[in-house]
């Protein structure tokens, strides 16, 4: 995308602190090639747990299914981490869940319509999952 070579030098800088508390970069390898890459990602953190949501048809979190090493751009550190991606509709309901309750103007973002209780609506839910993985980084 355009703008990640800004988040990353965003990331990178003393001017962190503007985005660093939703965004990251985060570092792995390609599972075939082996090699290095980076991207910036949102996140939400829970604990030692980072939940990071991409469209199915980025490329970058396939590296990432079965599970694989990573390191993450964080509030200024660099961190070890593990992720694995989700892809099953159960977890990515979750995470999308969690995202819009930490943060209900997300729920536009992922195109789900909120109900007047504030919880996720069925359909449009479904049709976000059917779009979205979630990323699920735990920090070593």
């Amino acid at each position: 995308m355009w703008f990640n070579p800004l988040m990353e030098w965003l990331l990178k800088s003393p001017l962190q602190r503007l985005i660093s508390g939703n965004t990251m970069i985060i570092y792995f390898k390609g599972q075939k090639s082996g090699s290095e890459y980076h991207t910036p990602v949102g996140y939400l953190q829970t604990d030692d747990t980072l939940l990071t949501v991409s469209s199915r048809d980025r490329t970058w979190w396939r590296n990432l299914r079965c599970g694989a090493p990573v390191s993450v751009l964080m509030k200024g550190k660099k961190l070890p981490a593990h992720a694995c991606a989700i892809e099953d509709e159960e977890g990515v309901a979750e995470g999308l869940k969690a995202f819009i309750k930490y943060n209900p103007r997300m729920a536009g973002a992922f195109k789900v319509n909120v109900g007047a209780d504030g919880q996720p609506e069925q359909v449009s839910l479904q049709q976000a999952v059917s779009k979205h993985v979630i990323v699920r980084s735990t920090l070593d």
